[in-house]
């Protein structure tokens, strides 16, 4: 992210052309990860815990989060590996991890609920929306506008995703 802050930063003082801005990225894009992909889902599988942990959850809704969401991480870093729309994923991961969590619940002794609510915080598009506010308070407005519609439609497939497998779960289940 910062590599890509830096950039377009200097694309816009530097006045670089098309060329040098594609050349620029690919550099980015060729970047090893700071961190490995299962020690990334690791860490996601227990922030995603601990919040479930301060929701009041049990020892086995913690667990259930740990699990939901690292199978939400894995699948989420899948479907961006195939250049997956951003927004395509966002909603299919919530869709996984809402139906994980029912699925859970219906067979477990465990708060759906928390599962569910801890596990798709994954999502949460908090860069974007604090890249939107920096940026808004620098007087970048058109950026700051731009990245807040952003992080505005990443919660919007959050939802669509919930929303869709509850809605199926409810007309069957009934």
């Amino acid at each position: 992210v910062d590599a890509i802050m830096t950039l377009s930063r200097a694309a816009e003082t530097k006045h670089l052309s098309i060329q040098e801005v594609r050349a620029r990225l690919a550099i980015i894009r060729e970047k090893p990860r700071a961190y490995g992909r299962w020690l990334t889902i690791l860490a996601v599988a227990a922030g995603c815990g601990a919040f479930a942990f301060k929701m009041g959850g049990s020892p086995a809704d913690v667990a259930a989060t740990i699990a939901v969401a690292a199978a939400g991480q894995w699948w989420r870093v899948t479907l961006l590996a195939r250049n997956l729309s951003p927004l395509v994923t966002t909603a299919a991961v919530a869709t996984l991890v809402t139906l994980l969590g029912i699925l859970l619940g219906l067979g477990a002794p465990i708060s759906s609920n928390i599962v569910t609510n801890a596990a798709v915080l994954l999502l949460v598009p908090g860069v974007f929306l604090v890249g939107a506010v920096y940026e808004l308070i620098s007087g970048n407005l058109v950026s700051g506008l731009a990245r807040g519609a952003y992080a505005v439609m990443l919660i919007m497939a959050i939802g669509a995703g919930i929303a869709l497998t509850l809605s199926v779960f409810l007309a069957w289940s009934s």
